[in-house]
């Protein structure tokens, strides 16, 4: 399948669609999730099977290169100083399946 292919919704490692981005197995906890929606890809549940390694850094250079945003909401302290480096920046907007304002987090 190709990052044209896949479809809104849920990614899981080990899908067609995320073998695409990398997002497999080796890489990533079977707990770990993405969600597309249009051409934004939300990094909902991130887990690194060997976090430092630089499978988040390589996940998100192939969601770019396949010309898709990479959206993070609620990041950790040590995310946002990853994402800050990188050039993303946050701000809070509404998320009507958590009934409330998120903190997410793009490049500009």
């Amino acid at each position: 399948m190709s990052v044209a292919d896949i479809p809104d919704g849920m990614i899981s490692p080990g899908d067609a669609a995320a073998d695409a981005l990398g997002f497999t197995l080796d890489r990533w906890s079977a707990d770990s999730y993405l969600w597309r929606t249009g051409d934004e890809l939300t990094c909902s549940l991130m887990i690194a099977n060997e976090p430092g390694k630089g499978a988040f850094k390589a996940l998100v250079a192939a969601i770019e290169g396949a010309g898709l945003k990479v959206a993070v909401p609620t990041p950790s302290e040590r995310m946002r100083a990853i994402l800050t480096k990188w050039g993303f920046v946050g701000g809070w907007e509404p998320w009507p399946e958590m009934g409330e304002d998120v903190e997410i987090w793009r490049r500009p």
